[in-house]
């Protein structure tokens, strides 16, 4: 037992301690199958692995090719009021001939509505009626009389 140590007054030897060192395996680099294949020799030149290999030519393309950041552009947001998660729709000031209207823009909106006492006041009439259920901007259902 050339590790222990007898210690003076106990009967059982201690042992002495080592300094712990890494494991061998934590010194090795990670392995990577994409630089192993790439640097294996394969006696072909780039341009005639990218000929006769079509995964290695895509690779190639997305290895050169510039690729441009995706911009988005949002609205400002303003978090100082108690309902900030609430949004209002937007509103505009729009003529139809020589009459001022008050409209709610929709920009997603697959048909456009009109109260009945605007289309009275413009002067329109229903062409045909309608079985179609709108869903407006704030969320409302309105049965449609007809189309215009």
């Amino acid at each position: 037992m050339q590790d222990a140590i007898q210690v003076s007054g106990s009967s059982q030897p201690k042992k002495a301690r080592r300094k712990m060192l890494p494991a061998p395996i934590e010194q090795l680099n990670e392995f990577n199958v994409a630089n192993y294949l790439r640097d294996l020799p394969c006696g072909l030149s780039v341009g005639q692995a990218a000929h006769e290999i079509p995964k290695y030519r895509s690779g190639l393309i997305r290895a050169v090719k510039r690729t441009r950041e995706k911009e988005t552009n949002f609205v400002e947001r303003q978090n100082n009021s108690a309902d900030s998660d609430q949004t209002t729709a937007a509103r505009c000031e729009l003529y139809v001939g020589r009459e001022p209207i008050s409209a709610v823009i929709d920009s997603g909106a697959a048909t456009s509505i009109i109260t009945k006492s605007l289309m009275k006041q413009l002067g329109y009439q229903i062409n045909q009626p309608s079985n179609m259920v709108i869903v407006t901007a704030n969320g409302t259902r309105v049965r449609a009389l007809g189309v215009i």
